[in-house]
């Protein structure tokens, strides 16, 4: 197991440095959370391990081993229940990681 998560941080960190990034790929794991709502993304990512409310917008963050992904969601219009608009990923200690790498491994680790 140590050495498959040593192999996801070596993509993360492939991912980030931009290699292939301009090349045409199938759908990302982000798209496949966005306009989702809260509910369907736990489906996906599990239980966060921070749920926070701002006013209309609401923050899930997940966390593995080898990344913190927040994922933002905001009402499409008063009143309508919020909905994936974005996500952040970085690793421990602060630095940006790959949004879709993250979600993968966090999906992998559920």
């Amino acid at each position: 197991m140590r050495g498959a998560a040593i192999s996801l941080i070596g993509m993360m960190l492939w991912a980030q440095q931009g290699v292939a990034q301009d090349r045409a790929r199938p759908l990302g794991e982000f798209e496949r959370l966005l306009n989702k709502d809260a509910a369907s993304v736990m489906e996906i990512l599990g239980l966060p391990v921070q749920d926070a409310q701002d006013g209309p917008a609401r923050r899930l963050q997940f966390a593995g081993q080898a990344c913190i992904l927040d994922v933002y969601l905001y009402p499409p219009e008063d009143g309508a229940e919020p909905r994936v608009t974005y996500a952040a990923a970085r690793v421990a200690d602060g630095r940006e990681a790959d949004r879709n790498v993250c979600i993968t491994i966090l999906r992998m680790q559920r």
